[in-house]
């Protein structure tokens, strides 16, 4: 069930991946985003649209989590990062090009980097993490940025930041606090 439920979302997402698009002389819109976490008997899509000052992710020590990222902007995605502690949210996925990894100090970061000259209007993430951490609390950190217009910046941005409680007790659940 789990892999056909990524297909459908990778299907319904690809149309928007493999699509160029056309980049507005202006664009005042805010791109959006889509980050979906499944496992642990949990399923839920954040977007751009949630109150993540009010919510909290508890994650269970060594469960395992696929994840689905996608930025979206119907005048060209620019950038599209996730940044994650690797010591508790280990990636077991490759990134694969055009998606790159880096890391620094205690962050690793995944993204996208768009081609202004050839852009698309989406770009989607798919991975698994394995959580760990005897109670530990984290945030992970996620940013799209579009072209803002052909004239350039500046750069509509969509931001949100994820609190995560990881603890072998934990339920995997979403605590509304």
């Amino acid at each position: 069930m789990k892999t056909t439920l990524k297909i459908l979302f990778a299907l319904c997402i690809g149309f928007y991946v493999s699509c160029e698009t056309d980049i507005p002389e202006t664009d005042t819109t805010a791109p959006t985003f889509s980050f979906r976490i499944t496992g642990d008997g949990f399923e839920h899509t954040f977007t751009q649209d949630d109150d993540f000052n009010a919510i909290r992710l508890n994650l269970r020590e060594g469960a395992s989590y696929d994840i689905l990222l996608s930025g979206i902007d119907q005048g060209g995605v620019r950038r599209v990062q996730w940044e994650l502690p690797p010591d508790y949210m280990d990636l077991q996925t490759a990134v694969n090009s055009p998606w790159q990894s880096s890391t620094s100090g205690l962050t690793r970061t995944i993204s996208f980097n768009g081609d202004q000259n050839d852009p698309f209007n989406a770009s989607l993430f798919a991975g698994t993490f394995i959580a760990h951490g005897d109670l530990v609390f984290i945030t992970t950190y996620i940013r799209v940025e579009d072209f803002g217009g052909e004239n350039g910046p500046p750069f509509n941005v969509t931001e949100a930041t994820l609190s995560i409680a990881i603890s072998p007790n934990n339920q995997t659940e979403l605590i509304n606090l």
